[in-house]
């Protein structure tokens, strides 16, 4: 999960705001593509044994 601000800071622009979504959609589909790299690549070692 993410967060767009961080308590009383906030984006104020509409620019600000489109690139912290973004931003934070970005780094979700980052994070999944890494852990489904590491994940596999453990499964497949660990098949091979």
């Amino acid at each position: 999960m993410t967060t767009i601000g961080f308590g009383e800071i906030i984006p104020q622009s509409q620019i600000a705001k489109s690139l912290s979504i973004f931003s934070g959609i970005v780094g979700q589909f980052y994070l999944t593509i890494i852990m489904a790299l590491i994940i596999g690549k453990l499964l497949n070692s660990m098949l091979k044994n």
